[in-house]
C-alpha cells in the first residue's frame, strides 16, 4: 500500500490509525483455526451465537465432541466453540499454541449461583450452589485438572498466558468491551451494535450472604484465577 506524500501529510492521524490497525490485526488474521474454550454459565452462548453469524456454519463446530471424534482433524474447520476442557482438546491433538484461543471468565460467585439455578431449572428440583462443582473455571482451563490447590491454579495461569484474548463478565461494562475487542482481533465486524448477555433462566432463587461466603471459600482458586486474569489481560495485554 502506497500513500501519496501530500495526502499523508494532511491525513497524518488517519494514516497512523490505519497502520496501527494493520499491525494489530495482522497476527490474528494469520491463524487458521480459532478455539473458544466455552466454560458453562459465563455468557459464552452470547459470544458463540455472534460468532455463528460471522463464520460459515460448515466451518464451525459448537457441540462438545467425543474423544473418538475426527472433527479436529478436518482441514476446513475454522472455529471450534464448545464445552470442551483444555485437557480434552490437547488429548485429541489440538495445537492450541498455533491457534487463536480465547475464553470468557465470569465473576466466580455469580457463575456458581447461575450454574446452580440453571441445574435446578433443568432438573426441576432445587440444587444448592454449594452442591455444584467447585473451581469449575480452573477445571476447564487446566491441562492437568487432577492437580490440587496452588498447583492447579499455577497450571491454569500458565495456560491463560498462551491465550490470545479473554472476555470478562462482571458487574461492569467489561463484557461488551471484551466482545468488541475480540471481533477486532479476529478482523471481523461484530454483527450487532449492542451486545447483551442471553439469559435463559425462567426462575431464580435468593442467595444469602452466608451462602455467598461459603461459595467464596469453596471456589477460592477460581476467584484467584479471575483476579489474575483480569489484571494480566484487561489491564496489561492489548
Amino acid at each position: 500500500m502506497k500513500f501519496h506524500p501530500k495526502i499523508a501529510k494532511h491525513n497524518f492521524p488517519f494514516t497512523i490509525f490505519i497502520i496501527m490497525n494493520l499491525f494489530l490485526l495482522a497476527p490474528c488474521l494469520s491463524y487458521e483455526r480459532i478455539y473458544f474454550i466455552h466454560i458453562p454459565k459465563c455468557g459464552g452462548t452470547t459470544v458463540r451465537d455472534l460468532l455463528a453469524r460471522t463464520y460459515s456454519r460448515k466451518k464451525c463446530h459448537f457441540k462438545r465432541i467425543h474423544p473418538d471424534s475426527d472433527w479436529l482433524n478436518r482441514a476446513d474447520l475454522k472455529l471450534f466453540a464448545a464445552h470442551n476442557r483444555v485437557q480434552r482438546l490437547e488429548e485429541m491433538g489440538a495445537n492450541l499454541e498455533e491457534a487463536f484461543v480465547f475464553t470468557v471468565l465470569r465473576e466466580p460467585v455469580e457463575r456458581v449461583i447461575s450454574d446452580a439455578q440453571y441445574c435446578s431449572q433443568r432438573d426441576d428440583k432445587y440444587i444448592s450452589p454449594l452442591e455444584t462443582k467447585a473451581n469449575k473455571m480452573c477445571w476447564y482451563l487446566a491441562s492437568k485438572p487432577n492437580l490440587k490447590g496452588e498447583a492447579l491454579l499455577e497450571n491454569c495461569i500458565e495456560n491463560l498466558k498462551k491465550f490470545n484474548h479473554i472476555i470478562f463478565l462482571d458487574d461492569s461494562s467489561n463484557f461488551e468491551e471484551g466482545v468488541s475487542k475480540l471481533f477486532t482481533k479476529l478482523g471481523k465486524k461484530c454483527p450487532v451494535k449492542r451486545i447483551s448477555v442471553i439469559n435463559k433462566r425462567k426462575k431464580t432463587f435468593p442467595i444469602s450472604e452466608e451462602t455467598k461466603d461459603k461459595i467464596r471459600e469453596l471456589n477460592s482458586l477460581d476467584i484467584a484465577l479471575f483476579e489474575y486474569a483480569k489484571k494480566y489481560f484487561f489491564y496489561s495485554k492489548p
